[in-house]
């Protein structure tokens, strides 16, 4: 199931008077370098104000986010996403005074994407990953269960990927663990000095992607065995005792280059079991030794999941459950099936539960690993409805899972294999569909069974179990007196007539459209949207605005993703045209605003259409090329140039066309086709920007071969011979085009340096490397550009500094650090790479000669900042959450003078705030920074 993201927390704001920065006249010399600026002490405003409770309803038990981890000493870990800690680690028994935070290890909203992930347990002790700051180093951790007992055992070095793919498998040994991190395989045995990395691999290579060249698997008595890459033998079986030359390999079981894909490890005594596929899948042994890796089984068919009960481990090929010792000779099928393979197995003592399809339909069985043992356990749905029994959770001796006894019905059960040992706990009846979607996830809590529940009416409800009926209850609330989350989406829709337009849900279930002009009397529903879906936090595209209407895309269970528009009431709300009629919908999206009307497209891939739309049902039409018909495959990248629009879309060959249009058929022309060089498969238009009568984009060359795809920076004015290169500097990615103060900045890697700081004035002579903020071969991924005053506002790291907010006047000694919010190699600026996101993206104050961003600091949490340019002029504006807990502001918008933003509180879920852009300061102590 989906679980509702609450959210961390985080509200303020204001304004202090501008300060002025430097020129900006872009020319060369040598970078400058200033000290890491010291705190002191500043005025802070405390004006901002909750605008409107959207959804008052009592804030239940926070969704659990992964299975709990038991610690040998009785404590119980489990990560919870509540809306003011993100998902973060917390130690629960199932009571409200039972459950504690460890540590707010990644303040603010974003930790569902860097925080805590991969709890193992290894006895008295769990490890785990996280960042401390987003965008910052990630980090092994290990815990005890409390506070103090919580550490960092090793940093990384930082990474640029908005969730850090590096992170491996954590595999328990002795009483350390194994763990990889991107392509090295590691050792620790809990303390700092003994973390070390035992062995690194050569990346595996897929065309032009590069994925981690080890991956841990299981541990046996004296080793770990893993998969290791290898030029010779590609990625095979390797083992390691905690040593580098004990780290070796054992097998390779596809001899040659080509890689073994072992899946499904599964625990046999003292050896392993695991399949490996090439054109059949194959069952093998080990026991840590080349002699002992032997072939068991093969099958012409898929090999699904193993599953270790008692002497045995079973699985599901062919149409047949089968079972295995470890031997040819005691590998056997155990049952056959007339249709379908058995699935969802799973283990309870020395039997197997899994559903299988006969004539009663597709219920839960159960095996002992004889024929006359394997039987089912009952006909849930009676007569040949299908119950579809999942969630099969062992807990106390007993089997517990979800199933559905008839259409629209959600029920919990627990069983001890037979007939009259089934017991129905409980049922949710209501849903609109046959098949409820919600899944239960349990979770086991000490002397309780925590599950969720995503009921008929919406949202998400934790519930527990005893086992009993009458113990089967809602779970406390953590934080009593607290109200629910209404955020709905990490981006406005947009602005019309001084209010910005975005949704809300005052139930967690169907979506509302609100607007609001910053104040709390102007902060009202619009419309509500019947049988819509909350997924927080999804990042929806953003309207357009066209006279006087605000036009968006909204998906419900009926008509799907269709085109809406607003006058900004309730009558004036109205889908457009039910383009595809049906559950399907049209999927518009690429919302331009061109003459008067609204162009768009549908489709999500293939075929795309391009339509234009009057706001009428009658004049929402497809606008179709004169000519040949040409695929609009992957419409992308659209940007209004004058009366023109220019867009990117890939013909038959894979190769991008930059497109022109006027809204007509006749207007509507390919301007140009992206040619690849020999060797090159396809092209890509990406990072499309406009100013002065131009488009700038880049253009990426993909290729089969194992080299870096070359990306090409580029611009056009709307014409075929006007659409050239700009440079024939090759790159290895550009990224964050942005047009300020007449220059182009952007993040540009090449052959010498990482991602780095350029600047373009549009010509081949005037396009360079401004400053390599990050010497050498490293990366300072500069991005989040933004005017102020004549400067530039931008968020990078020097290496040895996170994320932190820089600023320029164009030239390399007007290139200087304004603050190191969190001080040292963690991230204090709240950042995305790989694309801009208006939830996080700063927000420039031109009049004013200010930026606002969001920043995270230890000890103060993620809170919204300011600068001028200068160092003495850059400091937390407002802290409305004090202490270390986190209002992360987001989705900031300006209104003449005041503020639009959602936060948190610890009283409030995430919901809309509003403050005056001049307010009176007040006297207070805030750790901003000054040299």
């Amino acid at each position: 199931m989906t679980h509702l993201s609450l959210t961390r927390g985080s509200l303020w704001l204001a304004l202090l008077p501008l300060l002025g920065c430097g020129t900006s006249s872009p020319d060369g010399g040598a970078a400058a370098s200033d000290t890491p600026p010291t705190s002191q002490a500043l005025p802070l405003t405390s004006s901002a104000e909750l605008l409107r409770d959207v959804n008052a309803r009592p804030s239940p038990f926070p969704p659990i986010l992964s299975g709990s981890v038991p610690l040998a000493n009785g404590t119980t870990l489990l990560v919870i996403e509540d809306s003011l800690t993100g998902a973060e680690l917390w130690r629960s028994d199932g009571t409200v005074a039972g459950t504690s935070l460890l540590q707010d290890l990644t303040p603010g909203v974003l930790s569902f994407s860097e925080g805590t992930t991969n709890v193992t347990a290894a006895g008295n002790t769990a490890f785990f990953f996280s960042a401390r700051s987003y965008l910052g180093r990630t980090g092994l951790w290990k815990t005890d269960g409390t506070t103090p007992g919580t550490v960092l055992l090793q940093e990384f070095e930082g990474d640029d990927d908005d969730y850090d793919e590096r992170r491996g498998n954590i595999v328990p040994f002795g009483s350390g663990a194994v763990f990889t991190f991107g392509n090295a395989l590691w050792k620790t045995d809990g303390t700092a000095a003994g973390t070390r990395e035992l062995k690194r691999f050569p990346p595996v290579r897929f065309y032009d992607h590069e994925f981690n060249g080890v991956s841990a698997g299981v541990a046996l008595s004296s080793v770990v065995l893993f998969l290791g890459n290898d030029p010779t033998t590609g990625m095979e079986l390797w083992r390691t005792n905690g040593t580098p030359e004990g780290t070796v390999p054992v097998k390779d079981l596809i001899p040659g280059t080509e890689s073994s894909t072992i899946v499904r490890y599964a625990r046999l005594g003292s050896n392993t079991l695991f399949v490996t596929g090439g054109s059949q899948d194959q069952l093998w042994r080990s026991n840590g030794t080349p002699q002992g890796t032997v072939l068991v089984h093969t099958s012409e068919s898929f090999i699904d999941t193993l599953v270790t009960a008692g002497s045995n481990v079973f699985f599901a090929t062919g149409q047949a459950l089968w079972k295995t010792n470890g031997t040819p000779l005691g590998t056997v099928e155990v049952r056959p099936f007339s249709s379908w393979a058995p699935y969802r197995l799973a283990p309870l003592g020395n039997r197997v539960f899994f559903v299988a399809n006969d004539e009663a339909g597709h219920e839960p069985w159960v095996s002992d690993g004889t024929p006359l043992g394997t039987s089912r356990v009952a006909d849930l749905w009676p007569g040949a409805g299908d119950s579809q029994a999942s969630n099969f959770f062992a807990w106390k001796g007993r089997l517990y899972f979800q199933a559905t006894p008839r259409a629209g019905v959600l029920g919990l059960y627990k069983t001890d294999g037979t007939s009259v040992g089934t017991v129905e706990l409980k049922t949710w009846d209501g849903y609109a569909d046959e098949y409820p979607f919600s899944r239960l996830d349990p979770v086991s809590l000490e002397n309780l069974l925590a599950f969720h529940v995503e009921p008929p009416a919406g949202g998400v409800e934790l519930w527990r179990t005893d086992g009993t009926v009458a113990g089967t209850r809602l779970l406390e609330p953590l934080r009593p007196g607290t109200t629910q989350t209404s955020q709905a989406s990490l981006l406005n829709l947009g602005i019309l007539d001084g209010y910005v337009f975005f949704l809300a849900s005052e139930d967690g279930g169907d979506l509302s459209l609100w607007k609001s002009d910053g104040t709390p009397t102007g902060t009202s529903r619009v419309k509500t949207f019947a049988n819509t879906e909350v997924e927080r936090f999804a990042e929806s595209a953003p309207g357009q605005r066209v006279g006087t209407s605000l036009y968006f895309a909204l998906k419900d269970g009926t008509h799907g993703e269709e085109l809406w528009r607003t006058d900004g009431t309730e009558a004036g709300t109205v889908r457009v045209k039910d383009i595809a009629p049906g559950e399907e919908g049209s999927d518009p999206s690429n919302l331009v605003e061109l003459g008067g009307a609204l162009l768009f497209t549908t489709g999500d891939y293939d075929p795309m259409r391009l339509w234009k739309s009057d706001g009428t049902e009658a004049g929402t039409v497809q606008v179709v090329p004169e000519g040949p018909e040409v695929p609009l495959t992957e419409a992308h990248g659209f940007t209004k140039l004058g009366a023109r629009v220019l867009f990117a879309a890939k013909d038959a060959q894979e190769r991008d066309v930059l497109w022109t249009t006027d809204g007509t058929p006749t207007g509507t022309q390919a301007l140009k086709t992206f040619e690849a060089d020999d060797g090159f498969s396809s092209t890509w238009v990406d990072e499309v920007t406009s100013a002065g009568g131009l488009v700038y984009f880049s253009v990426t060359e993909f290729t089969d071969a194992p080299m870096a795809a070359p990306v090409h920076l580029w611009k056009s004015d709307g014409t075929a011979a006007g659409t050239v290169r700009v440079s024939p500097q090759a790159f290895r990615s550009i990224e964050q085009l942005a047009w300020v103060n007449g220059h182009l900045y952007f993040s540009g890697e090449d052959e010498t340096h990482g991602a780095e700081l350029w600047v373009s004035d549009g010509t081949a002579a005037g396009t360079r490397m401004l400053v390599d903020l990050n010497p050498g071969a490293g990366s300072s991924h500069p991005g989040q550009f933004a005017k102020v005053g004549t400067a530039v506002f931008f968020a990078a790291t020097d290496g040895s500094h996170g994320f932190e907010p820089w600023v320029t006047n164009g030239t390399s000694q007007g290139t200087t650090p304004l603050a190191d919010i969190w001080p040292g190699a963690e991230s204090g600026v709240r950042y995305f790479s790989d694309e801009g996101t208006s939830f996080i993206t700063p927000l420039a104050l031109e009049d004013r000669g200010l930026v606002l961003f969001v920043a995270a600091e230890p000890g103060g949490g993620a809170e919204l900042w300011r600068t001028d340019g200068t160092v003495a002029g850059t400091y937390r504006q407002v802290d409305a959450l004090p202490g270390p807990l986190s209002a992360d502001p987001s989705n900031i918008a300006r209104l003449g003078d005041r503020l639009f933003f959602f936060a948190a509180d610890e009283t409030h879920g995430r919901e809309p705030w509003g403050m005056p852009l001049d307010p009176a300061p007040v006297t207070a102590r805030a750790s901003g920074k000054a040299p």
